[in-house]
């Protein structure tokens, strides 16, 4: 998973980044055990293809 800096080096290579907007959209971002509390199923992304096509197949053979 890309660490915090890695991300926030790609935003401001963008060239419309504002800092400002950045910084309220984080603000506004629930926190990822509230949202992991209330959903009910859960895909980890460890960026690969596979490992994510391999978690929603689980997902849709429990939902099918």
């Amino acid at each position: 998973m890309p660490k915090k800096k890695e991300i926030d080096k790609r935003l401001k290579k963008k060239p419309n980044f504002n800092s400002k907007i950045i910084k309220k959209f984080k603000e506004l971002q629930l926190p990822i055990e509230f949202k992991k509390r209330q959903s009910n199923f859960v895909i980890k992304n460890n960026f690969r293809n596979n490992s994510v096509k391999k978690n929603v197949k689980q997902i849709l053979e429990k939902i099918l």
